[in-house]
């Protein structure tokens, strides 16, 4: 939904900061510091499967592979988890700058809901209970907001191209440039009228990625979510459209002057209140 910059450290500085913890370990640092070519491999594998949309072809470690399974090397489950949890997220550490960075790096708007709610944690777009080896690899660390990261996604994981959700930093331009997210405004329903939202990506897209879009909206509630962000700005505007009218202003001043700021200057194509505005724009044009 929006499109984030690269990540502002690299993997390198995430892990060497971790293992800055680990002094009184100097064994499972040792481990680590061995281990690291064979999870920088795992790493570049990502880097090249994100782009194209097809991170649903790696394998994800589950059940059947034991409590505690080797992931890379000879480095377990739960150690990748520890760093994680203790040595990037855990609030005494070296790497809790990292994790504070990372998640700031937002700008406050949750790219997966296209800014609605405000970054809490970081999500792990592939999960690290079943990709443990990602789970320090900033590209895999997403600023997200507490709907999103524990409602719309938590440890769900797509096993097939169009049920992928869309990857913020990593996703081909056009779920970011293109707009796929349309509404409908019926003044019918007083008293302010109401918005209708829904996914239609553009027909010159690939199959797999009209589906994505649709898996998209359809995974973190973008229909009630955007209706509920129109239905308080509706309170306003549809009292300022009435008065408007009613001073025998026309429609396509009406528009220019208090819809058409809204389309021109939302923060993204798909933003809520952009769409909003178009719709309304459409049902003045055809009444």
């Amino acid at each position: 939904m929006i499109k984030l910059p690269p990540p502002v450290y690299q993997f390198d500085q995430v892990f060497s900061t971790c293992l800055e913890g680990l002094d009184k370990k100097p064994k499972f640092k040792a481990r680590l510091s061995a281990g690291k070519a064979d999870i920088d491999a795992q790493l570049d594998l990502y880097s090249e499967k994100a782009p194209i949309g097809e991170l649903y072809t790696l394998e994800p470690f589950v059940k059947e592979h034991g409590p505690d399974p080797i992931i890379v090397s000879d480095l377990k489950k739960s150690e990748f988890l520890n760093l994680y949890e203790v040595h990037l997220r855990g609030k005494e550490k070296p790497g809790r700058v990292i994790y504070e960075k990372l998640l700031a790096s937002a700008n406050g708007s949750c790219p997966y809901c296209g800014g609605i709610g405000r970054p809490r944690n970081l999500d792990h777009y592939l999960p690290k209970s079943k990709f443990p080896q990602f789970s320090l690899f900033p590209k895999n660390l997403v600023p997200a907001c507490r709907d999103c990261n524990m409602d719309g996604k938590g440890q769900g994981f797509s096993a097939s191209a169009g049920k992928q959700i869309i990857h913020p930093f990593l996703d081909a331009e056009h779920f970011f440039q293109e707009q796929w997210i349309f509404g409908t405004y019926d003044p019918s329903d007083e008293p302010t009228g109401s918005v209708n939202f829904y996914a239609d990506p553009p027909l010159h897209w690939s199959e797999v990625d009209q589906e994505r879009a649709k898996t998209h909206f359809k995974d973190f509630e973008l229909g009630v979510r955007y209706a509920k962000e129109a239905g308080s700005r509706l309170i306003s505007l549809r009292e300022q459209l009435d008065k408007l009218a009613d001073l025998g202003i026309s429609s396509d001043e009406i528009s220019k002057v208090l819809l058409r700021p809204m389309v021109d200057h939302a923060p993204h194509v798909n933003h809520w209140e952009r769409v909003m505005g178009k719709a309304v724009i459409e049902t003045m044009n055809d009444g």
